[in-house]
């Protein structure tokens, strides 16, 4: 029997690896990022230009669901 499928989005610090600045779920599939790669995040009116530097992805499954997971993590980028 096919299991639902979560997608999910991870970003982290890379001085804090283990804190999650922000993570995002989805049904649908994320577009690809690529290390280097700039993006400016904004959440509740904060805006951050950061830049990717590295990209892990993690798969797991339980009885209900299988989540694909892409963390990125990063660092300010103040050249935006």
């Amino acid at each position: 029997m096919s299991k639902p499928l979560e997608y999910k989005l991870e970003i982290y610090n890379s001085e804090s690896k283990n804190e999650c600045i922000y993570s995002f779920s989805s049904k649908t599939v994320f577009p690809p990022f690529t290390e280097g790669e700039a993006l400016t995040f904004r959440y509740m009116g904060i805006s951050m230009n950061i830049r990717i530097i590295k990209i892990e992805h993690m798969i797991w499954e339980t009885e209900k669901l299988c989540s694909f997971t892409t963390m990125l993590i990063t660092e300010e980028n103040e050249s935006i």
